[in-house]
């Protein structure tokens, strides 16, 4: 078990549960209808009476206003150093002043304490106070001589029994949350990684190369020499159309964004592109598989395929992109190739990629 108190509002944005989620203890609350009869039959008298009631509800709206704080609901703006330990006091104050009004009976308050100690405070905490409210609640009960008020120490330990176990699945989904997105950072890091050497890195490589061949031959062979610069020139234009879509696909995955990356990317590089069909057809869960696919898609007709367009057609059922390149031919199958058809099957979509029967090559994405 982790050792800070549990706060959801570490992550970004007010989610429902943030906002709603505060009111689950509040069910728990109707139990305290106990603490009610027993002011009732304590026959305080009409004013006593109304500082009994008022008791509860100051009890209640503490624990509630508690929970609020913790979850992240509208009230945690209101938070101040020590508010839970505040929270605690006025709880047990609840308590204590009822006891002198009504007896006995006020022990009914106590689990609802010790579910707030639960979930506010950090484990060593939580359990050094519930053990004093136990051990405080069992010596009342065992100097009962008239009534049993051991069942109030079986329900106290029932409760922050199942809410210790409760805060604990909480912080592992938590802690498993955190470990995705850890995640996703180094795999995009290394995503990126990968593109710098593989891609830019070689293409950057054969610049440095041609540009001094270009330097030493420039008085011997100016012709040879401008066909080099040439090459420099396009050659930059690649690289370039590299960090356009290395820069797409750190900015979002989603279909949307890849989407104009790769347009960009094509016109950029001279190619004239085609958009058939709606992608807001495409069923939402497969979006960011597919703007994966679009973006490899893109890079290997940057670098491989020597098209001069490219043709993108959506459907509800389907994605295509379509270029007029040299085709596959015997090429064997890279990663790139292999990490888009793990991507769509995690999805339950299939990849294939082929030659068309014209000139050029077709990546299809079906479901």
């Amino acid at each position: 078990m982790t050792t800070r108190p549990i706060d959801p509002r570490a992550a970004k944005g007010a989610s429902t549960w943030q906002s709603w989620g505060w009111l689950m203890p509040g069910i728990w609350l109707l139990f305290l209808v106990y603490t009610v009869l027993g002011v009732f039959e304590a026959d305080l008298g009409a004013g006593l009476t109304v500082v009994g009631l008022a008791l509860v509800v100051v009890y209640g709206a503490a624990y509630l206003v508690g929970f609020n704080m913790l979850m992240g609901g509208a009230l945690c703006r209101l938070r101040f150093p020590g508010w839970r330990w505040a929270g605690l006091a006025l709880l047990w104050l609840c308590i204590a002043a009822q006891i002198a009004l009504i007896g006995p009976a006020a022990v009914n308050m106590c689990p609802f304490t010790l579910a707030y100690a639960a979930y506010m405070f950090r484990p060593l905490v939580s359990w050094v106070v519930a053990g004093v409210t136990i051990a405080g609640v069992s010596v009342f009960a065992w100097t009962r001589t008239q009534e049993s008020f051991w069942y109030i120490v079986v329900v106290m330990i029932g409760v922050f029994a199942i809410c210790i176990v409760m805060r604990t699945l909480i912080e592992a989904d938590e802690a498993a949350t955190i470990a995705r997105r850890d995640l996703a950072v180094i795999s995009e890091r290394e995503r990126v990684a990968r593109d710098v050497h593989d891609g830019l890195g070689h293409t950057l490589t054969v610049v440095a190369m041609k540009a001094e061949l270009a330097e030493r031959i420039m008085d011997a062979d100016p012709e040879r020499a401008r066909s080099e610069l040439a090459d420099l020139r396009r050659l930059t234009r690649d690289a370039l159309d590299q960090v356009r879509i290395t820069v797409g696909g750190l900015r979002a995955a989603d279909l949307p964004n890849q989407l104009a990356a790769l347009t960009l990317a094509l016109e950029g590089a001279g190619l004239e592109v085609e958009v058939r069909g709606d992608p807001a057809e495409v069923d939402p869960d497969l979006r960011t598989a597919l703007g994966w696919v679009l973006r490899e898609a893109g890079t290997n007709i940057l670098r491989h395929s020597g098209a001069t367009r490219c043709t993108i057609v959506f459907s509800d059922r389907s994605v295509e992109v379509l270029d007029d390149g040299v085709g596959l031919g015997e090429a064997p199958a890279g990663h790139g190739r292999r990490g888009m058809a793990e991507r769509l099957s995690a999805v339950g979509a299939e990849l294939r990629i082929e030659d068309r029967t014209e000139p050029g090559t077709r990546v299809a994405v079906t479901w």
